[in-house]
């Protein structure tokens, strides 16, 4: 950010062309503070002074209580002008953490910047026991120490450092890019210990051997900057800084700066030379956008401010107020654009040693006198401030809209709806769902009332009804190609489990109900209600083939009517013909059996079993006298056997390994094919078979499966 020669001069001239601005009310809110040093607040309606002693005084304007929150008097060296307790900061999330940080002069004459932390017991009282150091810094001469500190809208902590003191700078320390003093620095104390140095910071890492920058520096060149502030609103950050002889001095940083500015001190005082030696060209340096000198009555110390962004006074709105310690005049300065910036002088005071400034929780404007005032910065019978927002204002049927007022417990409130008074709408904030042109008119205690702009509501048309088809409501749970979705209107999107894009795609998904969403959102940014409908994936039926045992003789003429469940399918394979297997037809070898079922949703499967098929031809007559053939052996529900030629089979019983009679067969059930069926609900084991002819009885172990 750097800044031509004509740019300069017109800065330059900023203060010798100011207009008289209004006279402002400076009224006594608190006294007794003697040395203030630091006005803030924590986010609530409490007021915070440092006095520069070592106290944290605490008051508030709107009749709250008041008292001590911290006594380290014992600790702190205010010997001298400008030394002491110098700083104090809130931590962003101080209502959490109760931590809040101090800038002092240490006893042994360094600046300290510590951590402390509420008591646990009382919030308006601190634990003086909590002290954690995280920073400590020389200081060579006992003036130019800084001292303020400011935590920014990155959360991070801004130091103001002094020159280190005496006249001149000595020792160029604004200049050294390995001193601290002399610098604005930005450091990060959220992790609750040590601090760290942020990544962003400009010379984070630098590792230059001849001329490396301390991580620690935000900006450079300051003399001693007594006081700086970031507008509320904006982020930009103002400093002001304390000249040498001649000039007194205001430095801008936009809040997209990134840091590394270098503000001239010692090379220059304000906008004037006051000692180049080995300083760079005047391009590498960022001038004042506000300077005055130390003429009468303007004064000699001048004490920075904030952008006024509270709501009791509207003409000072987003104005910088600045003064001066020696004098009492106070300006304040008003950013036309970018790169220009105005001023107005509103006058000298009378209550002047202005030690500094500060903002309550509601954006008021507070000076403090060394003589212990604490005075509110206004105009008398100024108007209030009407500033209204709103989070949306674009609406959908249905919703509402939250529209906002800045807020100031000594406003009244009213909203309107097209120049009409809303009955009962007199909170800061107020709902609606109704479109129109809305404002609110806030009053303070004197009956001066201010409108505010209008804020314009629109509620969009009420968004389509939907609806939505798939090409297929159900499907069989083998398929495994998709199929589109289709919604009306066209233009939304499709949701569930199955749903790629506009199709839907069933492959892995398994039997069940799945439910598609389609969601539809109008340009307006509407959406409709969400139209659902299912897609049945239906189970593929089970089936299965009974009464095929593991093996037959393919030269025993006998037909097979297996159990098919369920029944209604097509049973079909070698040696099947209309749904009888004949062994004698099929093939030697194993033999495929099918039956493809299908159900009343026309989801089909298809199951299979097997069988061996053998040529039982060569067997010897000789053992056919001896012994009947029995196979097979062992056996699974259905028992094969031959005889001689010349016999006849009376019965077939079983036995089980302890004798008793578990199966019989009387001449009555053994076929023609000479195959008797074993009941399925036999266990599987060992059994004694018996097999009594016409000739004679056959007896023999039989294996179930």
């Amino acid at each position: 950010m750097k800044k031509s020669l004509t740019t300069l001069l017109l800065f330059a001239g900023l203060n010798s062309f100011a207009q008289t601005g209004t006279t402002l009310n400076l009224e006594v809110v608190s006294t007794g503070q003697t040395n203030v040093t630091t006005i803030t607040n924590c986010g609530d309606e409490r007021v915070f002074v440092t006095l520069q002693a070592g106290t944290i005084k605490f008051f508030s304007p709107y009749g709250g209580s008041s008292g001590t929150f911290l006594n380290i008097t014992s600790q702190v060296n205010s010997s001298g002008n400008e030394r002491g307790l110098l700083g104090l900061a809130f931590a962003p999330d101080y209502a959490e953490s109760g931590h809040f940080y101090v800038n002092y002069t240490a006893t042994g004459g360094a600046t300290r910047i510590s951590r402390f932390t509420v008591s646990a017991g009382d919030p308006n009282v601190a634990d003086a026991g909590s002290e954690q150091i995280l920073l400590t810094i020389s200081q060579p001469f006992s003036n130019h120490n800084g001292g303020n500190i400011v935590f920014g809208p990155d959360g991070y902590l801004y130091i103001g450092m002094g020159d280190g003191g005496s006249g001149g700078d000595p020792n160029n320390n604004a200049q050294n890019n390995q001193s601290l003093l002399g610098k604005m620095l930005r450091i990060d104390v959220s992790g609750g210990g040590d601090y760290s140095i942020p990544a962003d910071n400009p010379f984070y890492g630098d590792n230059d051997p001849n001329n490396s920058v301390l991580d620690e520096i935000w900006a450079k060149g300051v003399r001693n900057p007594w006081r700086f502030s970031f507008d509320r609103l904006t982020g930009d950050l103002w400093i002001g800084d304390v000249g040498q002889n001649i000039e007194e001095e205001v430095n801008f940083q936009p809040a997209s700066s990134a840091g590394g500015e270098n503000y001239g001190w010692r090379c220059y005082e304000g906008n004037l030379t006051y000692n180049t030696s080995g300083c760079q060209a005047q391009s590498n340096y960022v001038f004042p956008i506000f300077t005055y000198d130390h003429s009468t009555p303007n004064g000699c110390s001048i004490t920075g401010g904030f952008v006024y962004r509270g709501t009791l006074t509207e003409e000072l709105y987003g104005r910088y107020i600045v003064t001066d310690y020696c004098s009492g005049r106070i300006w304040s300065i008003l950013q036309e654009d970018e790169t220009t910036f105005s001023s107005l002088d509103h006058g000298q005071y009378t209550t002047y040693q202005y030690s500094t400034f500060g903002e309550d929780m509601y954006g008021e404007l507070y000076l403090g006198r060394q003589n212990g005032q604490i005075l509110r910065v206004g105009i008398a019978n100024a108007a209030p401030l009407a500033l209204a927002s709103s989070n949306n204002n674009n609406i959908c049927p249905g919703e509402t809209v939250t529209l906002s007022a800045q807020y100031n417990p000594e406003l009244s409130y009213q909203w309107t709806l097209n120049g009409e008074d809303i009955e009962g709408a007199v909170e800061p904030v107020y709902e609606t769902g109704v479109a129109g042109d809305y404002q609110v008119r806030v009053t303070n205690s004197d009956l001066i009332s201010s409108t505010s702009d209008a804020i314009t509501i629109s509620v969009a048309p009420a968004p389509p009804v939907l609806s939505a088809t798939a090409a297929q409501d159900s499907l069989c749970e083998d398929q495994a190609f998709g199929f589109s979705l289709e919604g009306s209107p066209a233009g939304g999107t499709f949701s569930g489990t199955g749903v790629d894009g506009d199709l839907f795609q069933p492959f892995e998904l398994g039997a069940g109900t799945y439910t598609v969403t389609y969601n539809y959102t109008t340009t307006e940014g509407c959406a409709s209600e969400p139209f659902d409908f299912d897609i049945v994936i239906l189970p593929l039926p089970e089936a299965e083939i009974l009464g095929i045992d593991e093996f037959y003789c393919s030269n025993i003429d006998i037909a097979i009517m297996p159990e098919l469940n369920p029944p209604g399918g097509s049973f079909y394979g070698d040696g099947v013909e209309n749904g009888v297997f004949s062994p004698s037809s099929a093939t030697v070898g194993e033999v495929q059996l099918n039956y493809t079922y299908a159900d009343e949703f026309g989801c089909g499967v298809t199951v299979s079993v097997f069988t061996n098929v053998e040529d039982c031809t060569g067997i010897e007559e000789s053992s056919v006298n001896q012994q009947p053939v029995i196979f097979p052996n062992p056996v699974s529900n259905a028992v094969h056997f031959r005889l001689p030629a010349d016999e006849h089979a009376l019965s077939f019983r079983l036995f089980s390994a302890s004798g008793k009679l578990v199966f019989e067969c009387s001449d009555a059930c053994i076929p023609q094919s000479m195959v008797v069926q074993i009941p399925e609900t036999l266990a599987a084991g060992n059994y004694l078979f018996e097999l009594r002819s016409d000739k004679q009885v056959y007896s023999n172990q039989l294996i179930k499966k």
